[in-house]
């Protein structure tokens, strides 16, 4: 019996053949072999498709045995974008894996019509997918609260979207992204018979998965809801190359679900380390733009920076590279509270018991911060003891800047990581002047240290406001490494 689900698959399937088959990559006999030899590797068996085959023929046999894989057409266009990453088929392909998952759950009677509307739909008039964009970034971060807000690259229409969605996760209360999403196009369009079409179309399906009462109760429908202003996140991570020092690995991950911690991750980028400073600049730039295109823009509260280095760029001027808006440069302090993390702690699971129990003090006991005052061989021995003893103690004050190199302050940042201290504070020139550690003692005199990185942040716009009328003011310099192990950039290894 052919049902409305396997006569969409069929669709799915044909359109995914025909794509795959235009790869110029796939016309290539040792081009099929590799891949052959990668997809058996990643799925763990032999698929048993000839490689000598017509090249349609092929494309046939290879597009069903993956279909009969969990995730196989997904890990069939990951091993196409190996083998040829600027294939103009690749968005074509990834947009048909999303709908190859979505059918699994939607695929019935309403989905051919779907197929041919949605795709025709242009929110911001014309064709260009410029214009497109910001649209439908708002309309997905209406539709999902803000949970998500960038999009694939490959997501460029209504469609496109729309599949992307109906794979996401629904909220305990909420409708499915995709409906919601289309509840929010059926309020912004001008036509009123594609408005009412949506709408039947959401009926239809809430009827039959008993959401009637949910889709009827949706704020989307009666006005919108109040939501507070939340802070977002930009998280950067700098990976030197073990090989050339010169260059830098630049991963990145945006947070703005005001449901919850879920950052979402972007491109990795391989960069010369002479361009760093230019390449954050994008990042904050783009982040910026996106905030900035939100219907909900004034929900959003400050954009806080987060810097996660190895041991050997603890010392980076971070807090006081620039931004370039317009003409002129701004220093990142002007404008965003700036942290540092450790990439050490990050990626050592072992140190993250330790990290998480004394986190738990912060907010239930009094908390100390320790001077550290090296004296003695075995002063590093006593430190160790001294920190692991004395939970309440949750952050470490540095004697002299972590340069490369500097053995005595690089022991100290490891047995405070080792006794899972959350924050290291420390001068990027000198950590011994009387300045900073009047500066030091003032931020933490009523112990209130959750309160830090806002002070710090102030405490950095102020020497830069006092700079401005006379000498370098010294408190810019100020670095604070500062750990949540509630804020992880992605779930440790064996968590979902």
């Amino acid at each position: 019996m052919v049902t409305a689900a396997n006569e969409v698959r069929l669709l799915v399937e044909r359109d995914f053949v025909s794509t795959l088959e235009q790869c110029p990559r796939i016309r290539e006999e040792s081009s099929r072999e590799l891949l052959l030899t990668n997809l058996g590797s990643r799925l763990g068996s032999d698929l048993g498709v000839r490689p000598h085959t017509r090249t349609r023929n092929f494309v046939i046999e290879l597009v069903r045995e993956c279909e009969r894989q969990p995730r196989g057409l997904e890990l069939l266009t990951e091993e196409l974008a190996y083998l040829d990453p600027l294939a103009p088929e690749l968005p074509t392909l990834l947009c048909l894996c999303d709908e190859w998952q979505a059918i699994s759950i939607y695929g019935d009677d309403l989905w051919a019509d779907l197929r041919s509307a949605l795709p025709t739909i242009r929110l911001a008039g014309g064709d260009e997918p410029r214009a497109e964009l910001p649209v439908l970034r708002q309309l997905v971060a209406r539709a999902t609260g803000s949970r998500v807000m960038e999009l694939p690259r490959h997501c460029t229409t209504l469609w496109h979207v729309f599949v992307h969605l109906a794979g996401a996760n629904t909220l305990p209360g909420t409708l499915p992204p995709c409906m919601a999403l289309l509840e929010c196009v059926a309020q912004e369009t001008a036509d009123p018979a594609l408005a009412q079409q949506l709408r039947q179309w959401n009926r239809k399906w809430a009827e039959r998965w008993q959401l009637v009462d949910r889709l009827d109760a949706t704020p989307l429908l009666t006005g919108g809801q109040t939501v507070e202003v939340r802070d977002v996140y930009l998280i950067i991570q700098i990976d030197p190359d073990p090989i050339d020092d010169n260059q830098l690995l630049v991963s990145h991950w945006r947070q703005w679900d005001p449901a919850g911690w879920r950052p979402q991750r972007g491109a990795d980028l391989q960069i010369s380390a002479s361009v760093l400073e230019a390449h954050i600049d994008r990042l904050i730039a783009e982040m910026e733009i996106m905030l900035g295109a939100r219907t909900d823009a004034t929900n959003a509260g400050d954009l806080r920076l987060e810097f996660i280095l190895p041991a050997d760029l603890l010392n980076l001027p971070v807090q006081l590279w620039s931004k370039t808006p317009l003409r002129e440069k701004v220093p990142l302090v002007v404008d965003h509270p700036l942290v540092i993390r450790s990439l050490e702690r990050l990626r050592t699971p072992r140190l993250h018991h330790a990290w998480r129990r004394r986190w738990a003090h912060l907010t239930t006991g009094p908390v100390r911060t320790y001077w550290s005052q090296p004296s003695g061989e075995r002063y590093f021995m006593r430190l160790a003891t001294e920190l692991s003893d004395d939970q309440g103690i949750m952050m470490l004050v540095l004697s002299e800047p972590p340069e490369p190199g500097n053995d005595t302050a690089h022991r100290e940042i490891d047995f405070a990581l080792q006794a899972g201290v959350p924050a290291i504070i420390w001068h990027r020139l000198d950590c011994s002047s009387a300045e900073f550690r009047e500066a030091v003692l003032t931020m933490v005199a009523d112990g209130a240290l959750l309160r830090l990185p806002e002070r710090v942040a102030a405490l950095r716009r102020n020497a830069i406001r006092l700079s401005a009328k006379q000498s370098e003011h010294p408190d810019r310099d100020v670095a604070l490494l500062w750990d949540d192990p509630e804020r992880l950039p992605e779930p440790p290894l064996g968590v979902g």
